[in-house]
């Protein structure tokens, strides 16, 4: 039967072999005086009179867009080479000024401050501050005194049995931030309570007096090391790889849910950032031959956070230069130096005039260095886009990449 306005010539109707030909071909009918095929499923099969559309390939997605890895370290060179022009400057204009580096003081107490800030810097790294090192250098210090003094301990068998200490609390206070999921700056000032309430009970007369027992008492070793632990660790920090597996996590999700990936950071950024407030502990009494006034600790690790933050590790976590460690620790002890030499003349024989310009400058450089952060983060946000590396043909064995996230 033919469609309603359509002649039977018209129908575009697929014939069987010899239905055209032959009238009496199987499935052929007449219709009135017109023989046409019948269009059965077995001898034909419809064709529609205008062609169909060639099928549409998919379209091919543009490239990604995604951030290189180098320029993510690019801000903080540049920051870096702003602070050795700064170093050097600030110290020619102090040594013009005040005798700021007769002797070894100086070098001691960058060494000093240097391994606590060392040790802090690797923990805002990770986005688990340990606000514990002064507490812990603290500790190190008098239990290594006791340990040598009232116990008899060699003063190398002390030390190293010290360090374990310090180990301990550090992995003690990562296991919590990090089973968890509790902030570390809340958990490492629990840590700080604990480990200065058992430091305060060593600490009887005010004042623990050491021994010159250290085989190593010379200043430019202390400050080489600490030298060295700084520039390696930012060194290794710069490894795309390990940035990825320690860093802090800028992730939008939940903070509270447990996630088994921030364990590792936390055992790392704790447990290393001890171990150097102990060493640090241990240049404070190779330094001085005794152990000083507990409140001396608060005001080392503000300094040392102060150093860390002017040196662009990022506050935010995750982020930090090679050297910024090293070169805000110089800058500003020898500013401290400096400043608190001229202070002290100043006021000399000046009633009222008590006021510490050592934590003036401190409280200055903290905000100066969340001003740092702040700049530092803005300017890697505007790196610039890449094109990420197509992907690769199947069998190819090779496999895409895209740039560092960090």
């Amino acid at each position: 039967m033919t469609r309603p306005g359509r002649s039977a010539a018209s129908m575009p109707w697929v014939y069987p072999a010899g239905g055209a030909a032959n009238p009496r071909a199987p499935c052929a009918r007449r219709l009135g005086s017109v023989r046409v095929p019948n269009p059965c499923e077995e001898h034909a099969m419809y064709q529609p009179t205008q062609p169909l559309p060639p099928r549409l390939a998919p379209p091919i997605p543009p490239p990604a867009q995604v951030r290189g890895s180098m320029p993510v370290l690019v801000p903080h060179l540049v920051w870096e080479a702003v602070l050795l022009v700064l170093v050097v400057g600030v110290s020619v204009v102090a040594t013009a000024r005040v005798p700021v580096f007769e002797g070894d003081g100086l070098w001691w107490l960058v060494a000093t401050v240097g391994l606590l800030a060392t040790g802090l810097a690797l923990s805002l790294r990770t986005g688990t501050p340990n606000l514990a090192v002064g507490g812990v250098a603290l500790l190190s210090a008098t239990l290594h005194v006791v340990l040598v003094t009232e116990v008899g301990m060699p003063w190398l068998v002390a030390a190293l049995l010290v360090l374990l200490v310090s180990v301990v609390v550090g992995l003690g206070l990562g296991l919590v931030v990090g089973l968890t999921s509790a902030p570390a700056w809340a958990v490492s000032l629990a840590g700080l309570a604990l480990v200065q309430g058992v430091a305060l009970g060593l600490f009887q007369q005010g004042a623990v007096a050491g021994t010159d027992q250290a085989p190593v008492r010379v200043a430019a070793v202390w400050f080489g090391l600490f030298l060295l632990i700084s520039l390696a660790g930012g060194g290794l920090w710069a490894i795309p790889p390990v940035r990825r597996l320690l860093g802090a996590d800028r992730s939008s999700t939940d903070p509270v849910r447990f996630r088994a990936a921030r364990l590792v950071p936390a055992l790392v950024g704790l447990g290393v950032s001890s171990v150097l407030a102990g060493l640090s502990g241990l240049a404070s009494v190779v330094r001085l031959g005794a152990v000083t006034a507990p409140a001396i600790n608060l005001e080392l690790t503000l300094l040392a956070l102060a150093a860390v933050l002017v040196g662009g590790v990022s506050v935010f976590g995750g982020r930090g230069g090679v050297a910024g460690t090293v070169l805000g620790t110089i800058l500003l002890t020898v500013i401290v130096q400096w400043v608190d030499i001229e202070w002290q003349n100043l006021v000399d024989g000046r009633v009222g005039w008590g006021l510490s310009a050592t934590w003036l400058i401190i409280g200055l450089a903290i905000l100066a260095g969340i001003g740092v952060s702040r700049a530092l983060e803005a300017m890697a946000a505007n790196r610039p886009m890449v094109s990420a590396a197509p992907a690769p043909a199947p069998g190819s064995g090779r496999s895409g990449g895209s740039g560092d996230p960090a």
